[in-house]
């Protein structure tokens, strides 16, 4: 039920606050995705394999979103998002078929975080483009590195534990 509860809850809220605040529902979409796969399958027992499907597939949904958004908002540099869009699809579809995450070394996130950037970009200004995206195209390379390499999981090593601590997640046997 509360695996249930987390997936309208991640869909809800980014797709929601795409209207009122792009960059809070990106934000609130990347931790619900970190978080989401320890949750399934260390609390709730869900295989990777199993995880990796639905955790694409709801990327995607997210992707799609983030994308008419562009649109929507009239974002600059529209061609270029599209083109990190369609990048990342062609690494989903491809994951789909071999069932292999390091795919995604060739096929980066850049999509996600250079809308972010765009958007911060139309707030501090055009002085700070190169500074917002080296740091998204650094942190970028850096996180998928960190995960689909040596598959090391900052939810797991920070997130987790926090919220363990806090009494809010409980390992269910």
């Amino acid at each position: 039920m509360i695996s249930i509860g987390f997936v309208i809850f991640r869909l809800a809220a980014t797709g929601l606050l795409f209207i009122l605040n792009p960059i809070i529902a990106i934000i609130i979409n990347i931790i619900t995705d970190c978080l989401d796969g320890p949750i399934f399958r260390d609390y709730f027992g869900m295989k990777s394999e199993k995880y990796q499907i639905y955790d694409k597939f709801l990327d995607f949904i997210y992707y799609l979103a983030l994308m008419v958004m562009v649109f929507w908002l009239g974002l600059p540099m529209i061609s270029l998002l599209f083109i990190f869009f369609i990048y990342r699809i062609i690494g989903q579809i491809i994951f789909f078929f071999r069932k292999n995450e390091e795919i995604f070394l060739y096929f980066l996130n850049f999509f996600e975080y250079f809308v972010i950037s765009v958007l911060l970009i139309e707030i501090f200004g055009q002085g700070w483009t190169i500074p917002i995206f080296s740091a998204a195209v650094i942190f970028k390379i850096w996180h998928e590195i960190f995960i689909h390499k040596q598959k090391k999981s900052f939810t797991k090593i920070f997130w987790i534990p926090l919220l363990e601590k806090a009494g809010i997640l409980t390992k269910q046997y």
